[in-house]
């Protein structure tokens, strides 16, 4: 089955035939006309249509994989003050509210604009909330990678929602501190002892009468480059009862902690050294192998799947290459479906993926993830458990494009994602308004 591929000059080229879409596209706000687009079918032997400039306001991007899949339109601009840079935004899709750092590690929380995925206000300072760490970016090296691994993150218990972050004056005494999003209180979440954090992945379960909080540190530093990584976790009301749980490789999302459950899907080596997906109870401190085979895997994440109502599956990365899918059946996990990433220019290896995150959209499990080429450049793409979908939704550029946030309102479907940083040296903002057509 054909797939939609981004050739050299940015023509988007979908199952034979190539559409030009207007780098103007945009969308309009209360008041405004629609600018008047026109797509034009041209011989996929044509080479007239350039790509469109980086700092083009919005440029369409149209995916389909044949007959009987949907068509999927995606319009891709970029959003906020291109003066500020915006770092790791993080999305709490069930209060629209996003958390993102600028340059200088400072936090800011603002609202989402439900009708057009735009922030408010809209530079996207509506709230400071305290000083965080700076965080490496793509264009960085050294380090800087060892350092920190993670922005903000949303995290929420019976205390409400908080956002989570590192701070501290030195990469050697990195803490993790939290604060309180209905009060702005602001606390340590771990003892001064646990230095050199590197990032903090916080619990989502509402029910839980405290949060828990899993997190990765150096524990022989100075010498940062080879220094051993612990992962640990804790749980709030108790921050020095930290323990340990295993972590072969962090990956590009990072352990998670598993819905509904006290325990953590992470990776380990088997018997014969590949890394596989586990299941590590907190309670029990047993560590489960989830799945099998020769092919490395890493960053799992659990999700409810309403294609099995009352069931979590997870997705996970395979061989850094494809996102698969599994389902338990019986006392076992089984692989139930597979995305490799749409082929790119240099068709010659298949593309990297990585960032892979999970979601459901109008009853149907969907993934958003990072795809990169042997050019190292990069795109973000959208595929489905099911197979019908797989296609980019990001424009063409020479910045890398990473970590994609998706956020549905009301049938609307919106992926956020940053870029490294651009000739300004500003780390440039970009919101993807998705269409699935039917």
């Amino acid at each position: 089955m054909p797939h939609p591929i981004r050739p050299p000059g940015g023509r988007c080229l979908v199952a034979g035939w190539i559409l030009v879409l207007s780098p103007a596209m945009a969308i309009p706000t209360v008041g405004e006309e629609r600018p008047s687009v026109r797509g034009t079918a041209t011989p996929a032997h044509r080479q007239d249509s350039p790509r469109p400039p980086d700092g083009a306001a919005s440029t369409a991007v149209l995916g389909w994989q044949g007959p009987g899949t949907p068509v999927v339109w995606s319009l891709d601009r970029r959003i906020g003050d291109p003066a500020i840079s915006y770092v790791d935004p993080e999305v709490a899709s069930a209060t629209g509210l996003v958390a993102w750092q600028d340059d200088l590690g400072h936090i800011w929380v603002c609202q989402l604009d439900r009708q057009t995925g735009d922030l408010i206000p809209p530079d996207g300072r509506g709230q400071y909330l305290a000083q965080g760490v700076p965080l490496f970016s793509s264009s960085n090296s050294g380090d800087n990678v060892f350092r920190v691994i993670n922005g903000p993150e949303w995290g929420f218990s019976q205390r409400g929602a908080g956002v989570y972050f590192l701070f501290g004056d030195n990469a050697l005494r990195y803490q993790i501190g939290r604060v309180q999003l209905n009060d702005l209180t602001f606390e340590a979440v771990t003892p001064p002892s646990t230095q050199a954090a590197l990032g903090a992945f916080p619990s989502e379960d509402v029910r839980d009468p405290v949060g828990r909080v899993l997190y990765s540190r150096l524990v022989e530093p100075p010498d940062q480059a080879a220094g051993r990584i612990a992962s640990e976790w804790i749980e709030e009301d108790r921050p020095r009862a930290a323990a340990a749980f295993p972590l072969d490789s962090i990956g590009s999302v990072g352990p998670r902690w598993i819905p509904g459950q006290r325990a953590i899907v992470t990776n380990v080596a088997d018997g014969d050294g590949v890394r596989q997906i586990a299941r590590h109870d907190i309670d029990t401190g047993e560590t489960t192998l989830l799945t099998t085979g020769p092919e490395p895997k890493a960053d799992a994440v659990f999700f409810a799947a309403p294609e099995f109502p009352g069931e979590l599956v997870f997705s996970c990365i395979v061989a850094e290459t494809e996102i698969a899918f599994y389902r338990q059946v019986g006392p076992g996990w089984q692989e139930i479906g597979r995305v490799a990433a749409p082929q790119g220019p240099l068709a010659a290896a298949p593309p990297s993926v990585s960032s892979a995150e999970p979601f459901v959209y109008r009853g149907r499990s969907l993934v958003v993830y990072v795809a990169t080429d042997r050019d190292d450049s990069t795109r973000i793409c959208i595929g489905s458990l099911d197979g019908t979908i797989n296609a980019r939704i990001s424009r063409s550029s020479p910045l890398r494009q990473v970590d994609p946030e998706v956020v549905v309102f009301d049938e609307r479907l919106f992926v956020h994602y940053w870029t490294s940083p651009d000739e300004t040296g500003v780390n440039q903002l970009h919101l993807c308004q998705v269409r699935l057509v039917p």
